[in-house]
């Protein structure tokens, strides 16, 4: 039973740190505008760059509080409405991003609380088991972006409002796939660093410094 606290620390871990990753990268402003500063976006939308950074700040606001005219004032109706599934998409993962921190949390104080802590070998295996799975992952998103990229809209969209037209729609012009691209690369270094320093939290949690044992 000790060993299934590792195991659920280390999945509630795993969502809490995949959440805040996809936040912080989703809502930086300042690598919007790095990305299209170096990939020409002025020159593939015909707007100036005062005009992408306010676009980019309506995109942000929009994700963190869904206010349909940060959309309608810069995208046309298609746009708008796959951006009202990715909010969606967004309030699910806040959800779980705080269910997953409050869970983690009880289980680090149980085992804090804990006479004979069990061993951190169980969290710590669960994570490995992660980080294997995000490997194979990265190494097809490198081989296979766009049979990635694809996979992961059918999974999480149930249209294809995703699928925009670069010519005509601003979105996909604001956002090509290197955006994507850079966004997973991100994300995956933040959420690689998160996991480390949870485990961290963890093993500092159920060590009995009396023992001088690696609990």
């Amino acid at each position: 039973m000790k060993r299934a606290g590792g195991v659920l620390f280390a999945l509630c871990l795993t969502l809490f740190s995949l959440g805040i990753a996809i936040f912080a990268v989703s809502y930086d402003t300042d690598s919007y505008h790095a990305f299209q500063q170096e990939h020409a976006i002025v020159e593939a939308t015909g707007k100036n760059q005062d005009d992408l950074d306010k676009v980019n700040a309506d995109i942000v606001r929009y994700l963190k509080t869904g206010e349909p005219i940060l959309m309608t004032r810069n995208f046309g109706e298609r746009e708008c409405a796959h951006m009202t599934d990715v909010f969606s998409l967004f309030s699910l993962a806040r959800l779980l991003c705080l269910l997953s921190v409050a869970g983690a949390a009880a289980l680090l104080i149980f085992r804090k609380k804990e006479r004979n802590p069990v061993s951190a070998s169980a969290s710590l295996c669960s994570q490995a088991v992660v980080f294997v799975l995000l490997i194979i992952l990265a190494f097809f998103a490198w081989t296979q972006w766009d049979t990635l990229f694809t996979t992961f809209h059918h999974i999480f969209f149930r249209n294809d409002l995703w699928l925009l037209n670069p010519e005509t729609d601003l979105m996909i012009q604001m956002m090509p796939t290197p955006f994507f691209v850079g966004l997973a690369k991100g994300i995956a270094v933040r959420f690689i660093v998160l996991c480390l320093l949870g485990q961290g939290l963890w093993f500092l949690a159920g060590h009995r410094r009396e023992e001088g044992s690696l609990v």
